[in-house]
């Protein structure tokens, strides 16, 4: 968690190949990813020498998992606030855009302020 919004996928490559490593990305489908902007739900599979390590990415305030912060994420984040249904796993990580741990008002608040240009998350 803790990815921001249009992190591009060959940042992640670059990283992680310059320190000897290597990596593949897919998104949620199961496609290798090798540039675009990261998504909510993308994979990132990374092989030393010796093991193998694969973490889910939550990218802040993209809750639907599409790689943009818009409408659609501000939406969920309302209607998980409102009960009407629940964000789980990796999309609740990404609506806790202040990482307390709860997705309330203030997630809310940033995800809109984002959207509307006043601030970037």
């Amino acid at each position: 968690y803790g990815i921001s919004p249009n992190t591009n996928a060959s940042t992640i490559i670059n990283t992680v190949t310059k320190n000897g490593g290597n990596v593949i990305i897919k998104n949620s489908s199961g496609t290798v990813k090798t540039s675009g902007n990261l998504a909510t739900g993308d994979k990132v599979i990374i092989k030393g020498s010796k093991e193998s390590v694969s973490y889910v990415i939550a990218v802040r305030g993209d809750n639907n998992g599409d790689g943009i912060i818009d409408l659609k994420d501000f939406v969920l984040c309302q209607s998980h606030i409102l009960g009407k249904m629940t964000l789980t796993d990796e999309k609740f990580i990404a609506a806790d855009v202040n990482y307390d741990g709860v997705i309330d008002l203030k997630d809310f608040v940033l995800i809109q302020s984002h959207i509307l240009k006043k601030l970037t998350l």
